[in-house]
């Protein structure tokens, strides 16, 4: 099974909105215990903490 990631967005404090090539949709929320050793940047709510915010181009 594949999952194609169409679109990503921020919706809050380390919350995603994605939705993928068949019209599912639905959210993500990074739990803060997660966000330990190379995560530990997104404990920051600048980051993903509100919409418009930056999201890399990998992540688009």
């Amino acid at each position: 099974m594949h999952w194609d990631v169409i679109e990503i967005k921020p919706a809050g404090n380390r919350t995603l909105a994605v939705k993928f090539a068949d019209e599912l949709t639905g959210t993500i929320h990074l739990d803060s215990s997660y966000c330990t050793g190379v995560f530990s940047s997104l404990l920051d709510d600048k980051l993903l903490g509100i919409p418009g915010t930056y999201i890399p181009n990998a992540l688009r």
